[in-house]
């Protein structure tokens, strides 16, 4: 029997997984997923030397993409995926 419990054990047990990052006219967008729900998904744009240009949450669109349109152009896209327990994913695109 799958209890509320059960749930929020197996997501404290399992980070999210970030699939793919991909520059779309102009929008970043981020394919995220996890056995519960991804929470939320922070993009952050960097310059060649690392410094963070912007920072910003992306948005939920249809299953497991996220979007965000980015203010600055920088050459790195540092992407963080949450869920509900805390749990956090880190992945990066070099160079767009």
């Amino acid at each position: 029997m799958r209890t509320a419990y059960n749930f929020a054990i197996s997501d404290w047990f399992h980070a999210p997984e970030v699939h793919r990052i991909e520059w779309r006219e102009g929008s970043i967008w981020v394919q995220a997923s996890d056995n519960i729900l991804v929470a939320k998904v922070v993009i952050q744009v960097r310059d060649e030397q690392g410094r963070v240009l912007e920072k910003g949450e992306g948005i939920r669109q249809a299953e497991d993409w996220w979007e965000y349109v980015p203010n600055a152009s920088g050459t790195t896209i540092t992407v963080e995926a949450w869920d509900l327990a805390g749990n956090v994913t880190k992945s990066t695109l070099e160079n767009r």
